[in-house]
């Protein structure tokens, strides 16, 4: 039988930020940053960095992976509302890219955008206002 430790009592707040599990928690919930996507057979974890952009397809949505991909029982307008606050950008009524993996972009009538993978995804007119603002944000 396994019996659980007692919990320590922190007294006052220098104690509390020293103590190992409150340095625990702090370290996990910044670096690991999941996000729960329902599929039909559950919900899979996945990391945001190893998103790299979301394509529609209709009601559902191709979620593109460093090394795979898969589809998502939501459509996009759904999906950017759950990575836009992520630094996620959409970019085309049928592309939301992760800015961490934008490279380059080229210019034209909207443009595109190459990825870290070497991928070139289309930008909309309206995408590339939104492109342009952002970029404003980051310089």
């Amino acid at each position: 039988m396994i019996v659980p430790n007692p919990i320590t009592k922190i007294t006052n707040l220098g104690d509390s930020i020293n103590h190992p599990l409150v340095h625990y928690k702090f370290s996990t919930s910044i670096t690991a940053k999941r996000i729960p996507i329902p599929n039909r057979s559950g919900v899979d974890f996945v990391s945001l960095d190893t998103i790299l952009y979301c394509h529609s397809d209709g009601n559902l949505t191709w979620v593109f992976l460093e090394k795979n991909k898969f589809v998502v029982s939501r459509n996009l307008k759904q999906m950017e509302a759950l990575l836009s606050r992520h630094n996620f950008i959409r970019i085309h009524h049928q592309y939301l890219v992760n800015a961490n993996h934008i490279v380059r972009y080229e210019r034209g009538d909207g443009g595109c955008i190459r990825i870290s993978t070497g991928d070139e995804l289309p930008v909309s007119r309206d995408g590339k206002k939104k492109f342009m603002e952002k970029l404003k944000d980051w310089v």
